[in-house]
């Protein structure tokens, strides 16, 4: 079983749409697809639920997917126009009843978040079907179960991993990341960029050796790729993505790394556009580090001690503080006054040193 996430941004356009689905035509080996919601429909809902208009409480659902329609055939059109006005009419619901009580509480976000979700992944569903390629169509609510910590619910690791290794899959299964279900059978999110998290459950729970990620940008790079002229990185250990994790770096969520690391899972970070890819597993070799930006802080990793030092050495009046730690192979510069692009190129200049 192969499994495979692709995150909304992605599928930005008609063209890269077309393409994945495309890419299941002549399907050999049997996969299950995690589909995030399109675009910027997530925040678009969320700055709906916490800023409606007044008086209106309704927000056109289908509206992203608009100029998307003419991917479908009339048939699955109609199958998704349908399925989308069920939606509409929960969210209309959700939002009235929120006005009604003047409580705009994370439980009522959750609900409408997940309708986001499902009304993506179904309109991916719906485009394959329209090409001819068979596919399942998978509500994981009421698979993966989490506690009530609505919008950041943790999962309950075990039932959930139970639940998905006695479910039956279709040669293609196309289901949702970010939601789930309580143990009452309330909607819940898990957070958000937590898509890679479900992934690493489905994994786990049917005992696959890695997963693939699809991405925007296309792999990881040392800085963003959209702000700045940067390199890839080829390779990174777990320790190193679990440490850019806990530091808010959003292509890594808190206890995905944990999940892929106890079953040796490798992480496959790729894009529509190229077949390179980053791969995060147990091996220590690795390249070019991450460099990740929070507040006046930078954590860099992986990197060497030899070239951490160096940095330090040449940057000391500019850093206020900094540690290494050995374990993660990470510096962490403390009230620097860097800029990004200053320490990639001293990066990149030791690296090519070397």
């Amino acid at each position: 079983m192969k499994i495979i996430k692709i995150g909304g941004t992605a599928l930005s356009n008609s063209k890269s749409i077309n393409k994945f689905c495309s890419s299941f035509k002549n399907l050999t080996t049997p996969s299950i697809v995690v589909v995030s919601a399109l675009g910027k429909l997530s925040a678009e809902l969320k700055n709906h639920f916490y800023s409606p208009t007044s008086n209106d409480n309704y927000f056109p659902l289908i509206s992203i997917f608009t100029e998307f329609k003419h991917l479908l055939c009339q048939n699955y059109l109609n199958q998704f126009d349908e399925y989308t006005l069920q939606c509409q009419k929960k969210l209309t619901d959700i939002m009235a009843g929120c006005e009604i009580t003047e409580e705009y509480l994370e439980e009522s976000l959750d609900k409408i978040l997940v309708l986001g979700e499902l009304v993506s992944s179904f309109f991916i569903h719906c485009v394959l079907k329209s090409n001819n390629i068979e596919s399942q169509f998978l509500d994981i609510r009421g698979t993966i179960i989490t506690d009530s910590n609505f919008g950041k619910a943790e999962p309950n690791v075990s039932k959930s991993i139970e639940n998905l290794s006695s479910l039956s899959y279709s040669n293609l299964t196309i289901t949702q990341g970010f939601i789930a279900s309580d143990k009452y059978n309330n909607d819940t999110t898990m957070g958000f960029e937590s898509s890679n998290l479900s992934a690493l459950l489905i994994a786990k729970a049917l005992e696959c050796d890695s997963i693939d990620i699809y991405t925007k940008v296309n792999q990881i790079h040392i800085l963003d790729p959209e702000l700045y002229d940067t390199h890839q990185v080829n390779y990174i250990p777990y320790r190193s993505a679990k440490r850019l994790a806990l530091s808010g770096n959003k292509l890594f969520f808190p206890g995905m790394i944990e999940l892929a690391e106890s079953r040796k899972i490798v992480i496959k970070y790729k894009g529509l556009e190229s077949t390179k890819e980053t791969i995060i597993s147990e091996k220590d070799a690795f390249d070019y580090p991450v460099i990740y930006k929070r507040d006046n802080e930078y954590i860099i990793t992986p990197i060497k001690s030899e070239n951490a030092i160096s940095i330090i050495q040449k940057y000391s009046s500019e850093i206020g503080d900094f540690s290494y730690t050995i374990q993660d192979f990470t510096l962490a510069l403390i009230r620097c006054e860097l800029k990004e692009i200053e320490i990639q190129e001293s990066v990149i200049s030791l690296l090519k040193k070397h």
